[in-house]
């Protein structure tokens, strides 16, 4: 497909990890298109590798709607008419799994299609396993063992890394904010760390109390001065930050569009920051990224797709917490991780070039490495791994190779606590008694096709189902089951072999690792 339409309709962060798709796309040869939300089409100038943008007016369409759906459809068309019509799209790739997006996907007449879209019933299919997992893992914090730029390549069909390598500003925006900020500089100024205050929620976000007290240690032991960045509803944390220290800072929150933001960082040494996705603009544009992990954030799915960068997270059990979870701690992660233990890292880093072992038990710190072509994470905590960092390495050898239709392989990893491998072990040897309770029955119904046969074999099919959404230790397994069984339905041979993988794959977890 040398023509190759991308969709995805989500925030400034996830919209910028689908760069190293655009890279690989354009290393094949492939022109490139993106269709984004229309909010967010200046991110999109960010992007290497893209020959075409297409932003939704996804208002527009909401405001047609309120007068009539008629106006609405008509107004659609529209849009999806210019869009073909300004380039012949031979391949489609859907990253996004929203109703919507599978809707777009299913409207445009392009034949090559990768991702999510929908059936000609309205339901929802997917191209292959990868984008089964993503969606299946969206909801499950314990199961996204994979960076999500990697799914996006693999849910392209592409089985291999691709650099994360953003546009650089240019030159005249780079010399404009470098005047800017040597013109707010204090005297003394040996450079500048850029903070990124906020996150998308609260409980996400590491305090600001203790990114002003960071931002004090590194003016007064290394000359380094903080420049806050943000968006204009951040103002508040920027004066909050202000409030809490006597040191110089440069406050550039709510000063700054996505490009002045991009040229900003390209004179900082460093960025401190959440979650967010100002941290997956520093890490394309080849700035170092010391990022915090905390309530519902997690390092294994969304880390910097960059080698080398720093990812901290409370060391405390519930972490991370489940999406739509009432917190009893009031979200006490949030203040684990302590301001003078941080400098230690940054200042080490800036000194020698790497991160050191982090010098406590309160954080579990990890550095980006790339290993077996997927992004994956080194520990630098100096308590080694806990029974979650060996469950997701676990998992992650597993899907990896159940997702490509091979046999996982053991070595080399670490097995968990007694504890832990027991429950593991116990409930994967429960499932796997059903799969092959549920195999056993589809070859009985092959040989006597009768009715109360089917009626057992469907029965055991659906508690099949039931068990794996009320799994807390497979709980993506319910999702990718319901797909698999029910598109190999039509063909028996072919439904036995897919339980014979959730066989396999059922095993492997019951393995007594090293």
């Amino acid at each position: 497909m040398p023509n190759t339409l991308v969709i995805n309709l989500t925030r400034f962060g996830d919209l910028l990890q689908t760069q190293p798709l655009l890279t690989h796309l354009k290393q094949k040869g492939r022109l490139t298109g993106l269709v984004c939300l229309e909010n967010f089409a200046p991110a999109a100038g960010l992007l290497r590798d893209l020959d075409h943008v297409y932003p939704l007016p996804g208002a527009l369409f909401l405001r047609e709607t309120d007068r009539s759906w008629v106006r609405a459809v008509s107004a659609f068309r529209e849009w999806t008419g210019a869009l073909q019509g300004d380039m012949h799209w031979d391949g489609l790739v859907n990253l996004t799994s929203s109703l919507s997006a599978k809707i777009l996907a299913r409207s445009l007449p392009i034949k090559d299609k990768h991702g999510f879209c929908v059936d000609e019933f309205g339901f929802g299919s997917f191209s292959n396993k990868w984008s089964i997992f993503l969606e299946a893992s969206a909801g499950f914090r314990g199961s996204s063992p994979f960076n999500v730029a990697d799914i996006f390549l693999r849910t392209a069909g592409a089985k291999t890394e691709a650099d994360f390598e953003l546009k650089s500003p240019p030159q005249d925006k780079k010399e404009r904010m470098g005047r800017v900020l040597a013109g707010k500089a204090p005297p003394g100024c040996r450079g500048y760390v850029a903070f990124q205050l906020g996150a998308s929620a609260r409980e996400r976000r590491w305090p600001t109390a203790s990114f002003s007290e960071l931002g004090g240690l590194l003016w007064e032991r290394l000359g380094l001065c903080p420049v806050l960045l943000g968006s204009a509803s951040e103002k508040d944390l920027a004066r909050q930050y202000r409030e809490k220290t006597s040191a110089p800072c440069l406050d550039l929150v709510g000063e700054t569009g996505l490009v002045d933001l991009a040229a900003v960082l390209t004179h900082t040494l460093l960025l401190v920051t959440n979650d967010t996705g100002t941290m997956h603009l520093a890490a394309g544009l080849k700035r170092p990224v010391a990022a915090f992990y905390l309530a519902t954030a997690q390092p294994w799915d969304t880390a910097p797709y960059r080698e080398g960068m720093l990812c901290l997270e409370p060391d405390i059990e519930c972490h991370p917490c489940g999406f739509n979870n009432s917190c009893e701690r009031e979200f006490a992660c949030r203040g684990v991780i302590p301001a003078g233990k941080v400098f230690d890292m940054v200042r080490a880093y800036l000194e020698h070039g790497k991160w050191p072992v982090y010098p406590g038990s309160e954080a579990r710190a990890w550095v980006t490495v790339r290993k077996s072509g997927f992004m994956d994470l080194k520990s630098r905590s100096a308590g080694g791994e806990s029974d979650r960092s060996k469950w997701m390495r676990i998992q992650k050898r597993a899907f990896s190779a159940f997702l490509e239709g091979e046999v996982p392989d053991a070595s080399g990893l670490v097995r968990p606590s007694k504890e832990f491998s027991e429950l593991l072990t116990r409930e994967a040897r429960e499932l796997r008694s059903l799969f092959e309770l549920v195999r056993t029955r589809g070859e009985m119904l092959v040989r006597s096709p009768r009715p109360a046969v089917h009626k057992k074999f469907m029965a055991d099919w659906f508690r099949v189902g039931r068990m794996l959404e009320q799994s807390k230790i497979f709980p993506t397994l319910a999702l990718l089951w319901k797909v698999h069984s029910q598109d190999a339905g039509r063909d028996m041979d072919e439904f036995l072999d897919v339980c014979k993988s959730y066989e396999r794959l059922l095993s492997f977890f019951g393995t007594e690792f090293e």
